[in-house]
């Protein structure tokens, strides 16, 4: 019994001298890290960041997601709703004569996109009774969507669906941030949780070096789930199908100079919506990626993935000179 006691005793020394071996090696490579070679988020970097402004501090940064979040409603699958994308019973829209719903994520849900579209349908389209209804919910991948519109937004009653498609269906895209505040912050960073800020780990030297190698050497550009995509726009044209309500889909580009990443995904995109949806419910913009006048078209210099109004403007009126809708 003695043998064992002592044995079980080196073993717990030798665990704790390897543990606090490892914890002074860790600290004093954080320590010369930070010395010599401290670490310089680059936020404004499209591949690895999802979001490229900068944030106020990290107070403001948890004030603001609260106030966030109280406008909106929290769904298990689908995430926060915005109050506005949820149907009323005894909704007065449900009288006119046609009802088109904009489905789709941050990009829709803005007035700089979502404006253009509806102006342009009501001047192609004169003398008809149309009601809008803005589905679109910042952050939302086309899973969501699919599932909104089988749970909440069949409830519109639509003729019409516009689904924007574009960036969010990146599985798994973490959103890095450095705050005016100096503080860094991690959100959607995997296993690691849905929010670091101000923790041992988000502040660590190593872990940003090697988070960030990690992110520059694979980029969320190849993280694409197609499988996911293939089946909600698969669900999307069944419900319009059993539903009996038209569906035009509206192919969004990433607005940055064109790379060979952009491309694929691009080919990949056109060949999962048409077989899907026939070429005439597709509207193409993919390409427009390679203009010149690209950088004009953002929201601003630092977006790469919100297009402004004027960029707006051009899509919608191609999408109205598509669409032909008839008087009840």
């Amino acid at each position: 019994m003695g043998e064992h006691i002592m044995m079980a005793k080196s073993i717990l020394a030798k665990l704790l001298l390897i543990t606090f071996s490892i914890v002074s090696m860790t600290l004093i490579a954080e320590f010369l890290l930070y010395l010599l070679l401290p670490f310089k988020i680059n936020y404004k970097n499209p591949q690895v960041f999802w979001d490229h402004w900068a944030r106020p501090s990290s107070q403001e940064t948890q004030e603001l997601s609260n106030a966030y979040n109280s406008t909106y409603i929290y769904n298990e699958k689908l995430g926060y709703i915005s109050k506005q994308a949820i149907p009323r019973d005894n909704n007065k829209n449900l009288n006119t004569n046609y009802r088109v719903m904009l489905l789709g994520d941050s990009i829709m849900q803005s007035r700089e996109f979502s404006q253009p579209i509806i102006s342009a349908l009501k001047n192609k389209n004169p003398g008809v009774s149309l009601s809008f209804f803005n589905a679109g919910v910042g952050g939302w991948d086309t899973q969501q969507e699919a599932l909104y519109l089988e749970t909440y937004g069949l409830k519109y009653k639509p003729d019409l669906v516009i689904l924007q498609f574009c960036m969010n269906d990146f599985s798994s895209s973490p959103i890095f941030i450095r705050m005016r505040d100096g503080q860094f912050a991690a959100f959607n960073a995997g296993k690691l949780g849905k929010y670091l800020n101000n923790s041992p780990l988000s502040q660590s030297q190593i872990f940003q070096r090697l988070l960030f190698s990690y992110l520059n050497w694979r980029p969320f550009d190849y993280n694409f789930d197609w499988s996911k995509v293939h089946k909600s726009m698969q669900k999307i044209s069944n419900l319009s199908q059993s539903k009996n309500f038209r569906i035009h889909v509206v192919l969004i580009p990433y607005l940055r100079p064109v790379k060979k990443s952009d491309l694929l995904r691009a080919k990949k995109i056109r060949k999962i919506v048409l077989e899907s949806f026939n070429t005439d419910q597709v509207s193409d913009f993919l390409d427009l990626q390679k203009s010149t006048e690209i950088l004009n078209w953002r929201l601003n210099k630092q977006d790469y993935t919100h297009p402004n109004s004027l960029f707006s403007s051009f899509v919608a009126e191609e999408i109205a000179n598509i669409i032909r809708i008839e008087k009840n």
